[in-house]
């Protein structure tokens, strides 16, 4: 299992710029109201965050998947422990979308976060990674390899 992030520069740029990158859409950062997890720590954020368009396939396919995600206003290291799944993850509701080069979707799967080693384990046999989103928002959240 390799858990993926969204890359640093990323999160570096909406901070100073207040845009989505590639979009250039307004980024807005506000008190969090809510459950809100931080897409390059992977931890919730508990303070404030800034809400920005993200595409879900950015330097992996051609066709766009944007949607909104969140980062912690304030600086924070992405997150290293890329063989495990993120402890924060286990107590949600998830969705699995597993995917090929290509953008081919072979399966989606709902599941329970504390099911996750096992279901990633499956779909990655026939994938070449997978998407986890919220299944209560639906989300983009993080991918692993």
């Amino acid at each position: 299992m390799n858990v993926v992030p969204i890359e640093e520069s990323v999160a570096k740029e909406v901070r100073a710029t207040l845009l989505a990158p590639d979009y250039g859409h307004p980024a807005s950062a506000e008190d969090v109201d809510g459950t809100s997890p931080c897409r390059l720590c992977l931890t919730m954020i508990e303070d404030r965050r800034i809400l920005f368009t993200y595409d879900a396939f950015r330097g992996q396919e051609d066709i766009p998947l944007p949607g909104p995600i969140f980062v912690h206003e304030g600086e924070c290291a992405p997150y290293a422990a890329h063989e495990t799944f993120p402890p924060e993850f286990r107590r949600h509701s998830l969705v699995l979308d597993a995917y090929r080069a290509g953008r081919e979707q072979v399966a989606e799967r709902r599941i329970e976060g504390v099911d996750a080693d096992a279901a990633l384990t499956e779909l990655l046999a026939d994938a070449d990674y997978v998407h986890v989103r919220s299944a209560k928002a639906g989300c983009y959240l993080f991918t692993v390899r």
